[in-house]
């Protein structure tokens, strides 16, 4: 739909509703992540900022989830795992599948980045936090199976739908042990069908099932196959302003890009998107992958 006519709405309603109610913690959390998949990041951090005196207690594992979120997305991964840490006792034994998958999944991104970017010195280390991510992402993978066949038909979803199905696609292209590769890859073939249901009812999950399927292709050596649904997944991310996929297959369609002259454009306009949006890692990830891919002149 409209993002705009969406804000606008939610705002009136936060105007009209009581402070401390569920009403008003609900549309918080939901304008927060339409803010986000936006990538309006200062709405986001003031949208989340509402939700910091709240003392109903899924709003507040909400607001510390956000706030892990937030601080993965620009890299500070220790941060996003130390506010994990305080209120993961709290929330493991809340029954409440939708907290835990975010916050698990938040907390794979985390180590997960905190592997990939360490110095190629500390193996041992990275090695380590990989695993933790794994364990962290397999915790999340069962949350979203949870009631059965099936997951919360909530929008918000989406979030660690997006960030599984790139923690896993990583740590696939990263994994030279043929097993573990096979164990990784089950995994993203299982996403598909949990995506494949998530946007029949959402297409705010078509982007990010685009992204994961078009790497399935080429997992297969369906290059072909692979940039067509990238490229329709780019073109719904952009006509829904899901910022971070936008950029996310941006960058995919630019490193598949044999025509030097179109693949600078494309690479730099996902890396203008990733700097707006405070993706750090992301951002960073593009401009080391231009230094060891440009042709010197």
């Amino acid at each position: 739909g409209d993002w705009e006519e969406v804000n606008d709405f939610s705002e009136k309603v936060l105007c009209r509703t009581t402070k401390e109610s569920y009403l008003y913690g609900r549309v918080c959390i939901t304008l927060a992540a339409c803010y986000f998949i936006q990538g309006e990041i200062d709405s986001f951090r003031k949208q989340i900022n509402e939700l910091n005196d709240f003392h109903i207690r899924p709003y507040r594992y909400w607001y510390t989830v956000y706030r892990a979120l937030l601080h993965v997305l620009e890299n500070e991964n220790d941060e996003a795992i130390q506010l994990i840490k305080i209120i993961k006792p709290e929330v493991d034994h809340s029954f409440q599948e939708q907290i835990l998958s975010f916050m698990y999944s938040i907390e794979s991104w985390a180590y997960f980045q905190k592997s990939k970017y360490a110095p190629s010195k500390q193996k041992a280390q990275k090695n380590e936090w990989k695993t933790m991510a794994l364990e962290s992402a397999n915790i999340a993978f069962k949350m979203l199976d949870s009631e059965g066949g099936g997951f919360p038909l909530d929008f918000k979803m989406v979030f660690p739908l997006m960030i599984l199905s790139e923690i896993f696609f990583d740590c696939y292209s990263l994994e030279t042990i043929q097993q573990s590769q096979n164990d990784i890859l089950n995994h993203i073939l299982s996403l598909k069908p949990r995506f494949k249901a998530f946007q029949n009812v959402y297409p705010i999950g078509i982007p990010p099932y685009c992204l994961l399927s078009g790497r399935v292709h080429f997992i297969r050596k369906q290059n072909t196959q692979g940039v067509t649904k990238w490229k329709q997944g780019e073109g719904m991310a952009n006509s829904l302003k899901f910022r971070f996929v936008h950029a996310k297959l941006q960058f995919e369609l630019g490193k598949q890009s044999v025509n030097i002259k179109q693949r600078d454009e494309i690479l730099s306009e996902a890396q203008g998107t990733a700097t707006k949006i405070g993706a750090a890692g992301l951002s960073e990830d593009i401009v080391y992958w231009n230094l060891m891919n440009s042709e010197t002149k």
